[in-house]
Parts: structure tokens; C-alpha cells; sequence
């Protein structure tokens, strides 16, 4: 890997560990159900692009499916793909 390449990785792995908390929120927002639909397709919807940004496509795929699920009505899905896309994002 290039100098560059390898600042770039460590950048996005800072930025990372700084937003972590963020995106435990918007999870949250979609694990609890109780949220208006207008949050939680905003949470899926921001959840996707930034997993993907963060490497970690699978956690995004699982995001856009979960705003897949609140665009058609089927929220009795949602509980889980959360459980999916937890399990989808790195403990550390």
C-alpha cells in the first residue's frame, strides 16, 4: 500500500472511532421502533452511506435494506436486520 493509500486508511479508521458513537445512535433510532418513520428512514437512509464510507459494505447493504423495508411498509422486518447490521459492524 502507498504512502497515500495508508492516510487515507488511517484517516477513515480516526474518523471512524471519533463517529462511532453517531452511528450506535441512528441504530438505536431504528432498534427501538418507536421513532417516526421520517427518523427512521433518515437514519437508514444516513446509516448506509456512512458504513459504506467506512468500509464495511455489508453493514451499508443491511442499512439500505432496512430503508428498503420502511419505503415498501414492511416494518416487521426492521427488528431483524438491526440484529443483521449489528452483528455486521465491528465490536472495537
Amino acid at each position: 500500500m502507498s504512502t497515500a493509500q495508508e492516510k487515507t486508511s488511517a484517516l477513515i479508521a480516526a474518523l471512524w472511532q471519533k463517529n462511532r458513537h453517531i452511528v450506535e445512535e441512528r441504530i438505536a433510532v431504528l432498534a427501538a421502533g418507536n421513532a417516526d418513520h421520517t427518523a427512521m428512514l433518515e437514519a437508514a437512509h444516513k446509516l448506509s452511506g456512512a458504513l459504506g464510507m467506512y468500509g464495511f459494505p455489508e453493514a451499508s447493504a443491511i442499512a439500505s435494506q432496512i430503508e428498503s423495508a420502511l419505503h415498501s411498509g414492511d416494518v416487521a422486518r426492521i427488528p431483524e436486520l438491526v440484529t443483521v447490521l449489528r452483528s455486521a459492524i465491528p465490536a472495537n
